[in-house]
């Protein structure tokens, strides 16, 4: 074997041996540019020290997969050795027998290291050579030589990375954690899921100071039929704990009260349906929303107060009603002002109750069906339930209106109606005849009053000078009395004025049908009870009839009036009324009044128009005829002689 000693330089390509046996060995500086080619090269003395080693493009150790490389002792890496495809990474193994998916054949782990750290910090690290049957098959295997050991320590600098698992885009890659019996128990995928299978997770450490936070979508998937199936806890001892114990029992459970932030939701449904939220800083109130409802079962309350005042129940199996009970104050419903629906109810057949508040006039409670109030149950009015409507069904079977108020008002040109076709009704015409009006009626108005009563039916005015009053104590021959208390007024008046003579007064009839017999159709007293006369038939003889009774007078004589004298004395006169150019004989009332006084009558009102009561004149002409048939008689006496 040639020996050089001396330095040299070589130009050209220079081959070393040509067998694998051949040995070649250098001793001091070695300097080599360009490209070196060489199938083995064996280090057998205890330390080799290469120092200035600078390689250009790519080194390739091993020329097929079954090569090993084996280094003994110790191997310092130190610089950036960057991988051709991938930057930033310092060192990298590939290739090996791990194959997911058929961990239980034997094979042989690629590389294996053991060593010690810098001193600091024991690290012991033993290789595994090789793997039995049934276990993982994996590519880089280290295995802690004792318990309570780690089994690697990563070390960043700065802002160094501690531990990066890649894999290539079109591919799944994962970090797995298994126990002894061969389990997953952590399997985190870089392009899939990641669960933890068994055992507490602890995130922060066992008194972490930090928040945990996680971006996108945290999925857990929890043990079945557990009541602690996820618990998450703090140092104070409150926790938030949730059950899937059951379909039912499904559930998450606070030992401390939960606060919901202002406008943040708590939402319902798969779609975000329904969702809950405090509005603190508009409304102030607590609002749900979303798409649907909301449904309280049968029994359950919706309470109200912090003492648990009022409720709202819907009793479904007993009464099936909406229950509102509770509050010691009532029930206040607060209604929208100007709305013209302010609330409804309503049925599932179309029936339904709306509030109106729309203007002062135009607030109104509007029903589209009937409404049934009940016997013996009261509509009041008013704030001190003034007034009242009520049906007493079981008493008198009417509709009652009472109370402690002035009375009720129908406005003008209101109707009440009476019959189921509105046959009848009672009005005021306020704006026009100002008259009460009752109309309507096919078969008249029938008044029915009390019997034996005084005052069976009264008519008075508002100031109750003028009263008529309707008397049913009367006998036998006079069932009804009607009595007014007016002064210098009359009981009654009948008109029936519109120019015309054929409007005519009163019409009276009675008595028998061939008119037979006396019949009084007017009976006049005076205010003792005193009768003054009468209108009677009287055996077909209509006539006003004075009363003349001897019972009735006293100190009874003959008249001192000379008839013939008084007589002579009466003017006859023809003459033209004025009021219809009609031509007419007779008296002129104050002609009359200076020949015979009590002839003539005064008219009750301002004008005192003066009448004559011809009937007067009767006994007066009665006397100027006895007068001259008196004469006559002398006459008759004187021509016999």
């Amino acid at each position: 074997m040639p020996d050089y000693k001396s330095p040299g330089t070589f130009a050209g390509d220079v081959k070393f041996g040509d067998a694998a046996a051949d040995a070649h060995q250098f001793t001091g500086s070695v300097y080599i540019s360009g490209a070196v080619y060489a199938t083995q090269h064996i280090v057998d003395s205890v330390t080799t020290t290469v120092t200035n080693l600078y390689q250009q493009g790519s080194t390739k150790l091993g020329d097929t997969a079954d090569d090993i490389h084996e280094v003994t002792g110790s191997f310092y890496l130190s610089g950036t050795f960057a991988d051709p495809n991938t930057t930033g990474q310092m060192f990298e193994v590939r290739g090996g027998m791990g194959e997911e998916g058929n961990p239980t054949a034997a094979h042989t782990p690629i590389l294996t290291v053991s060593g010690t750290s810098d001193g600091s910090v024991t690290w012991p690290i033993v290789s595994v050579n090789t793997t039995a049957a049934g276990a993982d098959r994996s590519t880089f295997r280290v295995k802690a030589a004792a318990a309570n050991n780690a089994v690697v320590s990563v070390f960043a600098v700065d802002d160094g990375k501690l531990f990066r698992v890649m894999a290539d885009p079109d591919n799944d890659c994962s970090l797995q954690l298994y126990n002894t019996s061969n389990v997953v128990k952590t399997l985190i995928h870089t392009n899939g899921d990641t669960y933890f299978n068994g055992g507490d997770v602890i995130f922060g450490g066992t008194s972490p100071t930090a928040l945990l936070s996680a971006t996108g979508t945290v999925g857990f998937v929890l043990p079945v039929a557990q009541a602690e199936g996820l618990k998450i806890s703090d140092e104070t001892g409150a926790y938030m704990t949730v059950s899937t114990v059951g379909a039912q029992n499904r559930y998450t459970q606070f030992n401390k009260p939960v606060n919901m932030v202002d406008d943040t939701p708590i939402y319902f449904g798969t779609g975000f349906d329904i969702n809950m939220q405090y509005d603190e800083d508009g409304t102030d109130t607590l609002m749900v929303d979303g798409t649907g409802g909301m449904t309280l079962a049968d029994d359950f309350k919706l309470y109200f107060g912090t003492g648990l005042d009022a409720s709202i129940e819907y009793d479904e199996d007993g009464t099936d009603e909406l229950i509102i009970s509770g509050a010691a104050g009532g029930v206040d419903i607060k209604l929208t002002v100007a709305s013209s629906d302010a609330l409804t109810i309503s049925d599932e057949t179309g029936a339904y109750m709306t509030v109106s508040t729309v203007g002062d006039q135009n607030r109104f409670v509007q029903f589209n069906k009937s409404i049934n109030i009940i016997d013996d149950t009261s509509i009041y009015f008013g704030s001190d339930f003034d007034t009242q409507i009520e049906y007493d069904e079981d008493g008198t079977d009417t509709l009652l209106v009472g109370g402690t108020a002035a009375g009720m008002t129908i406005s003008d040109d209101f109707y009440l109606y009476f019959g189921t076709d509105l046959d009848a009704k009672i009005y005021y015409d306020e704006n026009s005849s100002d008259e009460l009006i009752i109309s309507g009626a096919a078969g008249g108005i029938d008044i029915q009053a009390p019997t034996s009563v005084a005052d069976a039916l009264i008519l008075r005015d508002e100031t109750g000078s003028h009263t008529l009053t309707f008397d049913t104590r009367g006998t036998s021959n006079t069932p009804f009395l009607f009595t007014a208390n007016g002064g210098s007024a009359y009981v009654a008046q009948f008109f029936n004025d519109g120019d015309d003579p054929a409007r005519y007064g009163i019409k009276i009839q009675g008595g028998g049908d061939a008119g037979g017999g006396t019949t009084y159709y007017v009976n006049c007293f005076d205010g003792d009870g005193g009768n003054v006369g009468y209108l009677a038939n009287i055996s077909t003889t209509f006539a006003v009839t004075d009363p003349s009774d001897k019972r009735i007078k006293d100190n009874i004589r003959n008249t001192a009036i000379t008839g013939l004298e008084t007589i002579n004395n009466i003017k006859v006169r023809d003459f033209e009324m004025k009021k219809n150019g009609l031509s007419k004989t007779g008296f002129v009332a104050q002609e009359l009044q200076k020949a015979y006084a009590p002839a003539v009558t005064v008219a009750p009102g301002p004008d005192e128009m003066m009448g004559v009561a011809y009937s007067v004149l009767v006994p007066v002409l009665v006397k100027a005829t006895q007068g001259l048939h008196a004469k006559i008689k002398k006459l008759e006496s004187k021509l016999k002689k």
